[in-house]
């Protein structure tokens, strides 16, 4: 998928580095990223369950990414 938003790539791309050993990409994924955002705006607009909340976030990551794919 040239050019494209893989879900699961990292959102900021960096490298744990200790005594000169790399670790590797941390931090959270696009994906991830995309649905903690979502949620803190549907959190501030809405008082629905936790779990109604959490699965329209990833919901609106994932239609996110999609909408970046094409």
């Amino acid at each position: 998928m040239a050019n494209g938003t893989i879900g699961n790539s990292q959102a900021f791309a960096s490298i744990a580095v200790d005594d000169d050993r790399t670790y590797g990409d941390t931090g959270l994924t696009k994906r991830e990223y995309f649905a903690a955002i979502a949620l803190q705006g549907i959190l501030s607009q809405d008082d629905s369950r936790p779990s109604d909340a959490a699965n329209w976030a990833v919901e609106y990551a994932d239609a996110l990414i999609d909408a970046l794919n094409k």
